[in-house]
């Protein structure tokens, strides 16, 4: 590679921020963002691009791109609401016995 090149390089990555998924995670919860699970789950939906991965690990490579879409996906959304849980028949509580 020339030295222009490299030069380009280091100047690109010292411009953009890179996280690692643990990095990452914890910034979102400082924002009340979602869990690891939920992050992994909207990677594999397609809510956003996929991060790039490291050569040597297969580590994932986050950037302020992929956080700031991550935010906006989250506040466009509307949180779930909660469960209430269902009570149980006299015949279903004869059955477990």
């Amino acid at each position: 590679m020339c030295k222009y090149a490299q030069r380009s390089l280091k100047i690109f990555k010292a411009a953009v921020k890179e996280y690692t998924t643990g990095e990452l995670v914890k910034k979102l919860k400082e924002s009340g963002g979602p869990s690891l699970s939920t992050l992994m789950r909207w990677e594999e939906d397609g809510v956003f691009p996929a991060p790039l991965r490291r050569k040597r690990n297969k580590a994932r490579i986050w950037t302020d791109d992929h956080l700031e879409k991550i935010i906006a996906y989250r506040d466009a959304t509307e949180p779930p609401e909660p469960k209430t849980p269902k009570k149980m028949t006299s015949q279903k509580r004869k059955g477990r016995r």
